[in-house]
């Protein structure tokens, strides 16, 4: 089956614990191809520059050119081997397109991580939101990840393995006023894969 991940970072996926992978043994994503999208802030470098280090090609992401390549420049100067992409992860032929090229050149796509940022605005009581305020995060949030996961879940079926990430929970300890879009929509994206996983139980 087609695993889908809920992964919260831990101390040693910072970069300042990353050096090169340069004569290391037992790296453990060697041969892997893993795409970041939103690879260029904070949580998508770190995990970046973690992959790297365990021999991966990493794949960032984003709509940030500049972004990307800073966290990539950071990569090759440790002697990983890393590429950058200028993708919107709404846009569903981009995200396709991308996947596409990321197998083309590399042969395979091994781990699919969305991480971008989605910029939220709260503090306003739920009673008093209308319908479509409480919605747009959640469906937002939706999107994003159904669109992604989808585009790996294609490759990865045809060659056998692979592993789609998310990040984070159901945000059930913010306490913010006002914080209930939030936690719906970060509950609805931990969940938003598990169709595209049970899809792959049914091609075998």
């Amino acid at each position: 089956n087609l695993p889908v991940v809920s992964w919260g970072l831990s101390r040693r996926f910072l970069p300042d614990d990353v050096d090169s992978t340069n004569g290391k043994s037992n790296v453990l994503l060697e041969n892997k191809n893993a795409v970041i999208y939103g690879g260029g802030g904070v949580i998508g470098g770190a995990v970046a520059h973690a992959f790297a280090r365990e021999g991966a090609t990493v794949h960032l992401a984003g709509r940030t050119l500049p972004r990307l390549e800073k966290v990539a420049d950071e990569i090759r100067a440790a002697g990983g081997a890393v590429e950058t992409a200028q993708v919107d992860a709404f846009d569903e032929d981009k995200v396709d397109e991308h996947a596409n090229s990321v197998v083309a050149s590399g042969g395979r796509l091994d781990i699919s991580f969305n991480i971008i940022s989605h910029p939220d605005h709260m503090g306003t009581p739920v009673v008093e939101m209308r319908y479509e305020e409480f919605e747009e995060p959640v469906t937002r949030r939706l999107r994003t990840m159904w669109i992604t996961s989808r585009a790996a879940a294609r490759h990865m079926i045809e060659q056998g393995s692979g592993v789609i990430l998310t990040y984070g929970g159901t945000a059930t300890r913010c306490r913010t006023t006002g914080g209930s879009r939030y936690r719906s929509a970060r509950s609805r994206r931990c969940g938003a894969p598990c169709p595209v996983s049970s899809g792959r139980r049914a091609c075998g």
